[in-house]
């Protein structure tokens, strides 16, 4: 389990290197008062970590890693549960810094209203976030599991372009946002009980693939 884990780390070093250049770069202009908004920057950050994430699928079939795995008797449940565990690990540390350098630019910028930001703004934020990235992984990672990368991009792709071209998709969002804000503990409830389905479901798909 554990060499699995940095298995995926280290594929994702160089990524996690461009995230943390990015990072520099913000705290330097955050420091000299430069007034930046670091939101677009955080969301940026969460883009790579999801083709970053999805890269480490194409890099265990190339290696033939699943085959692998399907030799011992506990192999395929350490791969799923190695990927689900080393992608929530990297989306809290991502929300962490996210919220760090917001909170950082509030107080040198805004310091008179940093409280009221902080609880209106940036917190609320900050776990909308990890509850939408926690979301992605429990849809996406079944997928992958059942259908391959590229399958599973194409659909995903289908499906998220058929919603965005719909009239309902923002309305929905701008209500999942409100629920996730005005009921935080149970936005939070569900989003875990979303992620533990997702990982039964991937071990159930797992256990059972040929390869």
């Amino acid at each position: 389990m554990l060499g699995l884990i940095k298995k995926d780390l280290l594929l994702l070093k160089d990524n996690i290197i461009l995230i943390l250049v990015f990072v520099l770069m913000l705290l330097m202009m955050v420091s000299l008062d430069y007034t930046c908004n670091v939101i677009p920057f955080c969301e940026f950050f969460f883009i790579i970590l999801i083709f970053s994430l999805v890269s480490t699928f194409s890099q265990d079939s190339k290696s033939n890693l699943n085959g692998y795995a399907a030799t011992f008797s506990k192999g395929r449940k350490n791969v799923v549960t190695a990927k689900y565990l080393v992608s929530i690990l990297l989306i809290l540390i991502l929300a962490g810094i996210s919220f760090g350098l917001w909170s950082l630019e509030v107080l040198i910028n805004y310091r008179g209203s940093f409280y009221y930001l902080l609880f209106e703004s940036i917190i609320p934020f900050t776990v909308w976030t990890i509850c939408a990235m926690i979301v992605f992984i429990s849809i996406f990672y079944p997928l992958v599991f059942k259908f391959g990368v590229s399958k599973a991009m194409i659909i995903f792709a289908f499906v998220t372009v058929l919603s965005l071209s719909m009239d309902w998709f923002e309305e929905n969002i701008e209500t999942v946002f409100k629920f996730f804000t005005d009921q935080p503990d149970s936005g939070i409830l569900l989003t875990i009980l979303s992620l533990g389905g997702s990982y039964f479901l991937s071990r159930i798909i797992y256990s059972r693939k040929e390869f």
